[in-house]
Protein backbone atom coordinates (compact mmCIF):
# COMPACT_ATOMS: atom_id res chain seq x y z
CA UNK A 1 0.00 0.00 0.00
CA UNK A 2 0.92 3.65 0.26
CA UNK A 3 3.53 4.17 2.60
CA UNK A 4 2.51 7.90 3.43
CA UNK A 5 -1.43 6.49 3.72
CA UNK A 6 0.07 3.69 6.15
CA UNK A 7 1.67 6.00 8.70
CA UNK A 8 -1.88 8.42 8.67
CA UNK A 9 -3.96 5.14 9.21
CA UNK A 10 -1.71 4.15 12.26
CA UNK A 11 -1.33 7.67 13.66
CA UNK A 12 -5.15 7.74 13.30
CA UNK A 13 -5.77 4.19 15.02
CA UNK A 14 -3.01 5.25 17.60
CA UNK A 15 -4.84 8.50 18.75
CA UNK A 16 -8.15 6.35 18.72
CA UNK A 17 -6.88 3.91 20.74
CA UNK A 18 -5.35 6.31 23.49
CA UNK A 19 -8.34 7.89 23.90
CA UNK A 20 -10.30 5.09 24.50
CA UNK A 21 -7.20 3.21 26.88
CA UNK A 22 -5.31 5.26 29.06
CA UNK A 23 -2.49 2.76 29.55
CA UNK A 24 -2.30 2.33 25.82
CA UNK A 25 0.75 5.33 25.47
CA UNK A 26 2.61 3.42 28.22
CA UNK A 27 2.09 -0.28 27.22
CA UNK A 28 3.31 0.62 23.66
CA UNK A 29 6.53 2.12 25.17
CA UNK A 30 6.78 -0.03 27.66
CA UNK A 31 6.97 -2.86 24.58
CA UNK A 32 8.94 -0.65 22.52
CA UNK A 33 11.62 -0.42 25.73
CA UNK A 34 11.55 -4.76 26.08
CA UNK A 35 12.93 -4.34 22.41
CA UNK A 36 15.84 -2.80 23.46
CA UNK A 37 17.17 -5.87 25.29
CA UNK A 38 17.51 -6.84 21.56
CA UNK A 39 20.54 -4.64 21.12
CA UNK A 40 22.89 -6.30 23.30
CA UNK A 41 24.41 -5.12 27.27
CA UNK A 42 26.34 -2.05 25.36
CA UNK A 43 23.51 -0.03 24.14
CA UNK A 44 20.23 -1.70 26.08
CA UNK A 45 20.86 0.46 29.05
CA UNK A 46 21.06 3.87 26.73
CA UNK A 47 18.58 2.59 24.37
CA UNK A 48 16.20 2.37 27.44
CA UNK A 49 17.28 5.85 28.41
CA UNK A 50 16.55 7.25 24.69
CA UNK A 51 12.61 5.70 25.09
CA UNK A 52 12.00 6.80 28.66
CA UNK A 53 13.17 10.00 27.95
CA UNK A 54 11.55 11.25 24.40
CA UNK A 55 8.98 8.33 24.02
CA UNK A 56 6.27 10.53 25.82
CA UNK A 57 7.64 13.53 24.11
CA UNK A 58 6.88 11.92 20.38
CA UNK A 59 3.95 10.42 21.21
CA UNK A 60 2.24 13.63 22.60
CA UNK A 61 3.97 15.48 19.35
CA UNK A 62 2.40 12.72 16.95
CA UNK A 63 -0.83 12.58 18.95
CA UNK A 64 -1.04 17.05 18.18
CA UNK A 65 -0.27 16.57 15.03
CA UNK A 66 -3.53 14.91 12.97
CA UNK A 67 -4.52 17.40 10.90
CA UNK A 68 -0.94 17.97 9.86
CA UNK A 69 0.65 14.81 9.33
CA UNK A 70 0.44 14.46 5.83
CA UNK A 71 1.91 17.28 5.12
CA UNK A 72 4.78 16.73 7.65
CA UNK A 73 5.36 13.10 5.82
CA UNK A 74 5.82 14.70 2.75
CA UNK A 75 8.01 17.19 4.03
CA UNK A 76 9.95 14.46 5.73
CA UNK A 77 10.28 11.99 2.51
CA UNK A 78 11.51 14.85 0.39
CA UNK A 79 14.67 15.13 3.04
CA UNK A 80 15.02 11.34 3.62
CA UNK A 81 14.06 9.35 0.89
Amino acid sequence: GDVCQDCVTLISDTQEEAKANSSFINTLLARVESQCDLLGPGLSDTCKQYISQYGPLVFIQLMSMVSDFEAFLNVFSFVYF
